[in-house]
């Protein structure tokens, strides 16, 4: 009779266990598939698009004041600033 140890027998798991995954950022939206569904999500954007790029332009309308940080605008300002300053001493002789 043979004799030695018997192998055990390896379980396949009919269940996998998943690692739960990172969430992904955003609205899960469905895209609208009927056509004035679709002409209403594209006017939507559109909006969104314009109010958002309004709001950007006053910001940057607003920050251009002593807080600016662009060095062209600050060249512009000192050029003004030394035609300003010529145009008095001349006006002063």
């Amino acid at each position: 009779m043979a004799q030695g140890f018997k192998n055990k027998k390896t379980s396949s798991s009919s269940t996998k266990s998943h690692k739960p995954q990172q969430l992904k950022k955003g609205a899960r939206v469905i895209p609208p598939s009927k056509p004035a569904a679709v002409a209403h999500k594209l006017r939507q954007e559109k909006i969104s698009k314009s109010v958002n790029g309004e709001i950007e332009r006053l910001v940057v309308a607003k920050s251009i004041g002593k807080l600016s940080i662009m060095k062209s605008l600050k060249d512009a300002e000192e050029a003004k600033f030394q035609k300003e300053k010529s145009a008095k001493e001349k006006n002063n002789v």
